[in-house]
Formats: structure tokens, C-alpha cells, sequence
């Protein structure tokens, strides 16, 4: 059996990433591929000698260390969080951990897979791009990485960087990405034709959703509203919020917030079953959104604002989601007033079954050459 290697950002505190890199492993994994999820170090990152830590400790199960410290700090909730997070890979992703990022040691786990594959996420944001020899897989041969609709998470990359991503992707052939305006930015850095990919979440059945789902325990058998938000919310929002409660007639319930009472402690798995199981999800999250689809559960979505309530300038993703299944009009406008009720889930099943046709066809095409 033929194996691939994923590189993505191991991020155990963000839903849509541990999701993302589940969808990258199951795709393949149905496709026949045996998959690991590789949790590699680069001797260019700055903060080598503490991944190298961290990566030893996971390697050889010893992470309980790390939480004893916390836990005296007294983060015992961020402990529980994070052990639901670490859970969820450990069981579901085939982790493989390599502490030394040195050249010559990541050449030789390349050598262990006939396809390295990077994304999704944004493996290649300028915050993240730290680990260029991870990010652009610059140890492995060209002709076997892949590109699973990676993300720059921006319009436009300023001259240093566009010379990291010029650099690292030259060589490099059949990329993807997952915007149109990552599509541009390759186009203009090498002068190559990218192809946009979906998101991968989008990418395996409902029934593979479903089947990895927990139940959201704090509902207490109730009907709810779920709320999940990553940005600000103005009062404008607000008052949004307690309308749609209103007209529902039942609770908000909030996951994710640090601040919150009872959803903070929810990992991957259970955030699927809030979703699946909420009467009417309000959030400004893109996989919120995909997964409201995929459930079929009506929604509400909102711009992301930062902290002076102004839009952070990321609506480009979900726009786009929105307008691939007829669902614009699921988009928060403080100048319109809509019934919450009216959701058009008639066509989901058909687009998603050409989604994830396409892309099985797309990686087909590349992977049998």
C-alpha cells in the first residue's frame, strides 16, 4: 500500500484544524492510502530547541509532565481543553513525531512515503511560515508533494516574504490552493496556474461526519441556539443575538470562549455534535458554517471583527462557500431584516457530491500519472 505523509499546522486548541487535518487523512485513507499526519521540527525555526522538547515529550507519551505545570499555574481548564484536543489526534490523525529538524533527518523520513502532502489551513500565512523547510516540504523531492488547497489567509505578501514563497514553490509542480486570491499570488511569484481546491472538510461524506461525532453535554436535553465566535461582537450583534433567541424561543449556548461558563472545555468531536444538534447556529467561523451545511442546520453568519469592532478584512472564504450553495442571504446585514427561519438546504447533497467527485478526480488524475 502506498503512503502519504501530511504536513499541516498542528494547532491543538482550533476546531477547524484538528477537522481539516481529519478530513486530509480520511480523503486518503478512502482513497487507499495509508496516512500519517507527520508533526516534524526545522532547525531554521526559532523556537527549535522548545518544539524539540515538546515533540520529544509527545513522542514518547510523556505530555502528562507539561500539564502537571499548568494545572499548578492553575489553567486547569485550558489543561482539560487541550487534553480533549491531544485526544482527538492521538485517536483519529496517525500522528508520527520527529523532534530533530535537522536536513538530512527529514530527507530520510520523505524517503518513508511516496507523497508528502501539504495543507490544508494556512500553512503558508506569514505568521505561520516559520518552518519554510516544513511548509514548502523543500527536504522531500519535488514530484512527490502535493498540495491539498493550502491557504495564504491574504490578498497580498509583502517582498521578503513573496521571496520565501517564490523560492520554496519554484520547483514545485500541480499546486493548489484554496482562494482566488492564493491562485493570483502564484501566478505572479512563478508564473504557474494553481487550482483552486475546496476546503477538505467538504471533501468526505456526511456519514464519515457523523460517525465522529460526541454529544454536547451541556445542553441538558434542551433545545438551544449555539454561538460560536472567534472575533468581537459589537452591539449591533448583540442585538441580533437576542432576536434570534427570541424568535426561538430557546437558550444561546457558547463554545470556545475562555470566558465562558461551561462550553469552553469542548473538543473537535464535540463541536461537531453541537452543531448537529442545535436548533439555529449564530458564528463568523467558516467551518461552522461548512458544518451547518453539511447538518443541514440553519444559520446565521457574521464578518469577523477585531477588537475595534471593525471587520478583519475575512469574509473572502465564506463569501465564497456562501455563493457556491445559494446561501448568501445566511449572511448578517445590520440593513436587512430576513426571517431566521428560511434556509435552502434542497441542493447541499448535489454540490457536495460534485465537490468531492472533482477533487477525488482532480488527485486521480495526478496521483496515477
Amino acid at each position: 500500500m502506498k503512503k502519504i505523509g501530511i504536513i499541516t499546522v498542528p494547532d491543538y486548541d482550533n476546531y477547524g484544524n484538528r477537522l481539516q487535518n481529519f478530513a486530509v487523512k480520511e480523503f486518503f485513507s478512502q482513497m487507499g492510502y495509508a496516512v500519517d499526519t507527520l508533526e516534524l521540527n526545522d532547525v531554521e525555526f526559532s523556537k527549535y530547541r522548545i518544539r524539540k522538547i515538546k515533540l520529544s515529550l509527545k513522542k514518547f507519551r510523556l505530555r502528562p509532565i507539561v500539564y502537571m505545570f499548568e494545572f499548578l499555574n492553575g489553567k486547569s481548564a485550558k489543561v482539560s481543553r487541550y487534553r480533549k484536543f491531544e485526544c482527538f489526534t492521538e485517536k483519529h490523525l496517525n500522528v508520527k513525531y520527529y523532534p530533530n529538524g535537522k536536513q538530512k533527518k527529514l530527507k530520510k523520513i520523505s524517503d518513508k512515503y511516496d507523497y508528502i502532502v501539504l495543507g490544508s489551513d494556512q500553512i503558508w500565512h506569514p505568521t505561520v511560515m516559520t518552518t519554510p523547510n516544513l511548509f514548502f516540504a523543500t527536504f522531500a523531492e519535488p514530484e512527490k508533494v502535493l498540495f491539498f488547497a493550502p491557504s495564504f489567509g491574504l490578498d497580498s505578501l509583502s517582498d521578503v516574504y513573496a521571496q520565501k514563497v517564490r523560492s520554496g514553490l519554484l520547483n514545485k509542480n500541480n499546486i493548489t490552493v484554496r482562494e482566488d486570491s492564493g491562485r493570483k499570488i502564484i501566478n505572479e511569484l512563478v508564473g504557474k496556474e494553481a487550482t483552486v481546491l475546496p476546503d477538505p472538510t467538504l471533501c468526505i461524506s456526511v456519514d464519515s461526519w457523523k460517525k465522529l461525532t460526541f454529544q454536547f453535554n451541556y445542553s441538558q436535553n434542551k433545545p438551544y441556539i449555539l454561538k460560536y465566535f472567534l472575533g468581537n461582537e459589537s452591539e449591533v450583534y448583540k442585538r441580533e443575538f437576542h432576536k434570534i433567541k427570541d424568535e426561538h424561543n430557546c437558550d444561546i449556548l457558547e463554545i470556545g470562549n475562555k470566558g465562558g461558563e461551561c462550553g469552553y472545555i469542548t473538543g473537535p468531536q464535540e463541536f461537531l455534535g453541537a452543531i448537529m444538534n442545535a436548533e439555529y447556529v449564530i458564528t463568523d467561523s467558516f467551518h461552522a458554517v461548512v458544518f451547518c451545511i453539511i447538518f443541514h442546520k440553519p444559520f446565521t453568519v457574521f464578518s469577523r471583527l477585531n477588537k475595534m469592532n471593525e471587520k478583519e478584512g475575512l469574509d473572502s472564504r465564506i463569501d465564497g462557500l456562501l455563493e457556491k450553495f445559494g446561501m448568501q442571504n445566511r449572511k448578517f446585514s445590520s440593513c436587512e431584516k430576513k426571517s431566521v427561519d428560511v434556509v435552502d438546504f434542497s441542493k447541499c447533497k448535489e454540490i457536495l457530491d460534485s465537490i468531492r467527485h472533482n477533487t477525488e478526480e482532480y488527485f486521480e488524475n495526478i496521483m496515477t500519472k
